[in-house]
């Protein structure tokens, strides 16, 4: 259980998921006492996709975690292809902060020769 989570994604961390479990989260609008739990979900391994999936909805100057297999950039460009932001990713689990400006970017994650693209909100 994770007390107090109230984000669209969570994120259980690199090889802390367990496929033979099934998972329900408990739902409880924000300002009422009633809660529901959702339908049971076991998830299934998939091998032909990434591990890991991109938040797509942070704050402002958030942090957000970026494994990496090789050493990379991170890069930030607004939906008008100005460069906003680029960091250095290190082998392994990273953090890496989001701008800080409210709005729609698009993500670059390079590794090695290998891109990755994906877009991003930023909300206050």
């Amino acid at each position: 259980m994770l007390p107090n989570a109230n984000s669209s994604y969570i994120y259980f961390g690199k090889n802390n998921l367990d496929y033979d479990a099934k998972y329900r989260a408990k739902l409880t609008r924000a300002g009422e006492a009633v809660s529901i739990f959702t339908c049971p979900i076991q998830p299934q391994k998939k091998d032909d996709v990434p591990p890991y999936t991109y938040p797509t909805l942070v704050n402002a100057g958030a942090y957000i975690p970026v494994p990496a297999k090789t050493n990379g950039t991170v890069t930030f460009f607004s939906v008008s292809g100005i460069l906003v932001g680029k960091e250095l990713l290190a082998k392994g689990e990273n953090s890496i902060k989001v701008p800080l400006v409210q709005g729609f970017y698009i993500m670059v994650i390079e590794e090695t020769g290998k891109e990755k693209v994906t877009q991003i909100m930023i909300v206050k």
